[in-house]
């Protein structure tokens, strides 16, 4: 267990963290809707999605904070404080397969970045190729062909459920509803249509229709089909009632805060939230175990990713990243006009 010292505090925070994989599906969902929106308005208004910008705001986003979390796990081990890792397993965090390869505890969450990183090495190119009816055909297709692996996958019994929960051919539609959902909100028309129906009614019934089935469906891919599905509703509600309790409740300060560290506090979690042995002493015991992962990820926000994102940008700017692609015969002349607000500062991208 995460927190097994015995006190009411951590077995409540331990039965919490029992349900933490659904933050992950959250995450995907998430990760797929607001990327896809930024490439969407960028095209819009530009007629092009610049891949080199895209890609070089990424890695500057992206790459200091795992470069800097590894290197703190090199030195660790070095200390022989922590266990040593092989090369295999750094290199597959680094080039995004770690949900393919083994490793141990101490990198095992980034399968979900490896996952979305995958997800992102091909979604600018499928946006800037189609048009927005054409890419939300696709969308549901894929959607459907990653629902049929899934359980294709898992019935077959060839490999375990616990590897196969953190392939991306049977995780893709996590990331595919949120694209769905950016595409669909893309279109003045289909917005208003969706403003109208998507209401609190609607979110509250989706979340006690998604309780229902997931404890009558208890299997693995049963569950991941159900939470993807649910999760455009809920991400739907939030994004066109923004005056609604769920949207005042996201811009409150603390949330927002947290919002904005979500990144370092994903990477460094798994120092702190250990199970089994803990070679750092108190530092992996509650409740230290929940204070530090929020010190180390402010430090690494506010000292190390702030500043590498706004070079990011600048270095995205220069003359060596404008490659551009146009879109032959303005194939998406049918967009709305471009939305009047742009992406916060503190966007991933």
């Amino acid at each position: 267990m995460l927190m097994n010292n015995g006190s009411r505090p951590a077995r409540w925070l331990a039965a919490l963290f029992g349900h933490a994989g659904y933050g992950v599906d959250v995450f995907f969902a998430l990760s797929g809707y607001l990327i896809c929106t930024l490439l969407l308005r960028e095209k819009q208004r530009t007629e092009t999605i610049n891949i080199a910008r895209f890609y070089t705001r990424r890695a500057f986003r992206i790459l200091p904070p795992i470069f800097l979390f590894l290197v703190s796990l090199v030195l660790l081990a070095r200390l022989a404080i922590l266990p040593r890792f092989a090369p295999h397993e750094l290199l597959a965090v680094l080039f995004f397969f770690r949900n393919y390869a083994s490793g141990s505890w101490y990198t095992a969450h980034f399968w979900s970045l490896a996952v979305e990183e995958q997800f992102y090495a091909v979604i600018p190119l499928f946006l800037l190729l189609t048009n927005r009816q054409w890419a939300m055909r696709c969308a549901a297709l894929l959607i459907a062909l990653c629902v049929c692996i899934r359980w294709i996958e898992f019935s077959s019994g060839m490999v375990s459920s616990s590897i196969l929960q953190f392939r991306t051919e049977n995780r893709f539609d996590g990331l595919l509803w949120g694209c769905l959902l950016a595409l669909a909100l893309h279109d003045p028309a289909t917005r208003a249509w969706l403003r109208e129906r998507l209401t609190l009614r609607i979110f509250i019934g989706t979340i006690l229709a998604a309780v229902i089935l997931l404890t009558v469906f208890s299997s693995q891919p049963a569950r991941r089909t159900i939470v993807a599905m649910v999760m455009p509703v809920l991400i739907g509600h939030t994004v066109l009632h923004a005056d609604d309790w769920a949207g005042l409740l996201l811009e409150l300060p603390l949330l927002r805060w947290i919002g904005r560290i979500s990144y370092s506090l994903y990477i460094w979690q798994m120092v702190f939230l250990v199970e089994g042995s803990r070679p750092l002493g108190l530092l992996q015991a509650f409740p230290l175990n929940l204070i530090a992962p929020f010190v180390c990820a402010a430090l690494s926000y506010y000292l190390l990713e702030t500043p590498m994102v706004k070079l990011g940008h600048r270095v995205a700017g220069s003359p060596g990243a404008r490659l551009l692609i146009r879109t032959p015969h303005a194939l998406d002349n049918r967009l709305p006009e471009p939305m009047q607000r742009t992406h916060s500062a503190s966007s991933p991208i």
